[in-house]
Order: C-alpha cells, then structure tokens, then sequence
C-alpha cells in the first residue's frame, strides 16, 4: 500500500483503485466521479495562510504540522491505512501542481512527513492535460486609480 497526494481533478482517481482523502477546507463543487472517503480538515491550511507569499504559506502551513506533532500525524496516516482496507491512499486538494505557478501545501505536507517520518509521498500519476492558470490582468478601469 502506498500514500500520493493529488488533485480532486485528477481522472486517474476515477478508476476506484484509491481510497481517497481531502485535506482542504472545502469541499470540491463540482462532480468527481468517484466516492471521496474522508475530508480531514486538521490538515488542511488555515484561511490566514491564503493569499501569502509561497515562502511565507510554507513557513507558516510546516509550523502547523509542528503544532500537531510528527506522532499525531503518523497515527493519522497508520488509521488511514486501516480504513483504506489494502487500497492506495490519496491526499487531495484542488491545485493542479504539473503548473509551476501552482504551489500547494500537499507538496509541503508530503516533504515535512518524509523529514519528520521518513515516509515516502509522491504525487499520483495525472496524464490529463495541464491547464496553465493565466495571470489575471488589470483592467482598464483599476488601472485608471493605480497609475
């Protein structure tokens, strides 16, 4: 049995071979095609965290896991297994981090549990097709205020 991380989008997740596990604040709204088993909200990043700096989200989302401790984790991940029944565990959230300008904690999360843990997460095969996030542009109305 192994732990991946990957996005609630992912299609391979639609081939009912994963005991899948949301460690997001929110719930995904649109249609998954499969059955998500858990949320864990505990791992998921506080709202404060949204909008920083990807330094300053990591700093602050590794101090988390710190707060709830390397033992609290690993018996979470150990009742993770337990449920799954032989099933490969997934750990989901939303960003699409085959974009480089995607950052997200479950990359944090997998890193910290590897140094604290010495357990392996890696990210879950995903041969869709990448949709870059284009940079918003300014429009000319708040342009007009800013310059």
């Amino acid at each position: 049995m192994s732990i991946y991380t990957s996005r609630f989008s992912n299609p391979e997740l639609k081939t009912g071979k994963y005991y899948v596990i949301g460690i997001t604040l929110g719930e995904p709204k649109f249609p998954l095609g499969y059955e998500k088993q858990y949320q864990c909200f505990l791992l998921a990043p506080e709202r404060s965290m949204w909008g920083k700096s990807h330094e300053e989200f990591s700093r602050l989302y590794r101090a988390k896991l710190e707060k709830i401790g390397a033992w609290k984790i690993g018996a979470m991940l150990a009742s993770f297994e337990k449920w799954a029944e032989g099933k490969d565990i997934v750990l989901a959230c939303f960003e699409d981090v085959r974009d480089p300008s995607q950052h997200c904690h479950r990359i944090d999360f997998a890193e910290w549990v590897a140094e604290r843990l010495g357990i392996s997460i890696i990210e879950l095969k995903d041969d869709s097709k990448v949709r870059y996030k284009e940079k918003k542009a300014v429009s000319k109305r708040l342009q007009m205020f800013l310059f």
